[in-house]
């Protein structure tokens, strides 16, 4: 147990959970917390950075034996980062990637939100750009309106939150974060005029009844995120194309290099974050109030979900 509390301490994360057998847990969160602590190291933050410095959980649940791949998934209610099956860096930096934008959101609005919008700050992506569509038809719009409504996109210095104070304007997080969003979805044409980008198409053709949220804009940047964060053998973007990323349904799809190069584009904004939130973010994440059982740092025995 000791050397249990000590791997979530220097990864960060509030507690464990293990849903499943009870052979080889301490095995699990070890591999986890490795997992962890490339993809930390890849995006150039600190380790404790993967568990949002105490704020997100961390759930295993073992795989059947028809999944050779780990599946990453996150859970907005209980704040839990899920990894089903083997410990995998894709699927751990998928669903960090959206505990992340949920921290995002909460910074800039809160921890209220009602029973239809998500927590993510991603997710709002529509209703910040005017759209009353779940896949913004913003190619139906002349450049400069597009212009004046993604500067409008929400910035965490300009919000009346209590985080307003810890990242300047310029370079502000929740801005480029969003910024990232639209860039993934959207290009400007030599004409001036803004159309859907390759992996919008492909996210748009790959939705079905069973995954009806495949082009959502906070689980296209997750997809973004972990093919940036884990590039194909370890060695970085190679040719045009990265891994297929597979969420935690659904078909992989193949993220190109303009993809790739919008995420670099995140990567110093995302570490000067983090280092301040590693000093500052202490202080103040106690407004974000969660159940009695999941406030202490701890290993949760086999089955609790």
């Amino acid at each position: 147990m000791g050397e249990a509390c000590q791997l979530l301490a220097l990864s960060g994360f509030r507690a464990a959970i293990f849903v499943g057998g009870a052979g080889g847990l301490h095995a699990s969160l070890e591999s986890a917390v490795a997992a962890s602590a490339v993809v930390m190291d890849r995006i150039g933050v600190p380790a404790d950075f993967a568990g949002l410095y105490g704020r997100a959980g961390l759930e295993l649940r073992s795989g059947g034996r028809e999944s050779p791949r780990g599946r990453g998934a996150y859970d907005v209610r209980r704040r839990m980062i899920v990894l089903e099956g083997p410990p995998d860096q894709l699927a751990f930096a998928y669903a960090f990637s959206q505990a992340l934008d949920h921290m995002l959101g909460d910074l800039l609005h809160g921890v209220r939100h009602s029973g239809t919008d998500s927590p993510l700050l991603s997710a709002a992506l529509p209703r910040y750009l005017g759209s009353g569509y779940r896949h913004e038809r913003l190619n139906l719009l002349p450049p400069a309106i597009l212009c004046f409504r993604f500067e409008g996109l929400p910035t965490l210095t300009k919000s009346r939150r209590p985080y307003g104070d810890l990242r300047e304007e310029e370079g502000d997080l929740a801005h480029q974060w969003l910024r990232s969003v639209v860039a993934l979805r959207w290009r400007a044409r030599e004409d001036g005029w803004v159309v859907r980008t390759q992996v919008y198409e492909e996210a748009l053709r790959a939705e079905d009844r069973q995954n009806p949220e495949w082009a959502a804009p906070q689980n296209m940047m997750a997809r973004a995120f972990a093919a940036w964060a884990v590039p194909k053998n370890g060695k970085g973007p190679q040719g045009t194309e990265a891994d297929p990323i597979v969420a935690a349904s659904g078909p992989g799809v193949a993220v190109d290099r303009r993809t790739l190069r919008i995420m670099e584009a995140l990567q110093p904004v995302l570490r000067a974050a983090a280092l301040e939130w590693r000093e500052h973010l202490d202080t103040r994440i106690a407004a974000f109030e969660e159940e009695e059982s999941n406030q202490e740092l701890g290993v949760a025995p086999t089955g609790v979900a």
